[in-house]
């Protein structure tokens, strides 16, 4: 009578095998890893965009306070009389909880850091160390700020005093190609050594004053900024 043997299972992976199972999944990685950092970069500047659109609401809000005016880049608190910049003013009407502070101190650097929307996701800088410098990764339209005389000291005083310029949104003309706020390493936009123009990519992104946004090629930024009445964004 033949006896069977029991079932001899397979041994190990020969080392061809296991080479060629390797080379498969480095293969896969080589596709896959550029196409995940396309989607994060892509979801970075959605964000973006997004927070963009918040300062535009906020904007909006600060306007109803104060007369129907933007913020400036630089202001003086009207309780404290300490400089502020334009996003600390406009934190309490994005974030119910985010407090005005002083420039100089850790309420107006909290303020920022802890808001849903201060900073573009692709700014990579320590907002620990450069939020009390007035930097965010957005920068506001130097246009909108005209102090009298040239001085910049009439930044600094409360919206609505007699010797700074404020503008008005309603007032503002050639507004859907005329930047508001956007992608920039300094708190001011239209100074060019803190342009970041390719920070998505090969676009940056961008607030207009009819508030829409949209990611706008280097080419036609300055104009955006400076020249709105032959910009082409």
């Amino acid at each position: 009578m033949e006896t069977r043997k029991p079932f001899a299972g397979r041994g190990a992976f020969t080392l061809i095998e296991l080479l060629v199972v390797i080379v498969i999944i480095a293969v896969l990685a080589g596709i896959l890893l550029p196409a995940v950092s396309l989607v994060k970069q892509a979801a970075k500047g959605t964000k973006c965009l997004s927070n963009l659109r918040q300062l535009g609401m906020a904007t909006l809000v600060y306007g109803e306070d104060w007369g129907g005016c933007v913020p400036r880049q630089k202001t003086r608190n009207p309780v404290t009389n300490a400089s502020m910049h334009w996003f600390a003013v406009l934190a309490p009407y994005v974030d119910f909880d985010a407090d005005q502070g002083d420039a100089a101190s850790a309420t107006e650097i909290a303020a920022q850091t802890n808001s849903v929307v201060w900073g573009c996701p692709e700014f990579t800088k320590d907002k620990s160390v450069v939020v009390a410098l007035g930097v965010i990764g957005y920068g506001m339209n130097h246009t909108l700020n005209k102090p009298l005389n040239g001085l910049n000291s009439d930044f600094l005083t409360p919206p609505g005093a007699v010797n700074a310029v404020d503008f008005r949104l309603g007032s503002i003309t050639n507004k859907p190609s005329r930047m508001i706020y956007g992608d920039n390493n300094g708190w001011w936009l239209g100074w060019s050594p803190d342009a970041d123009k390719k920070r998505h990519g090969r676009s940056a992104n961008y607030l207009f004053c009819d508030l829409h946004v949209q990611r706008v090629a280097p080419a036609a930024v300055d104009n955006c900024i400076t020249n709105p009445a032959v910009a082409k964004p």
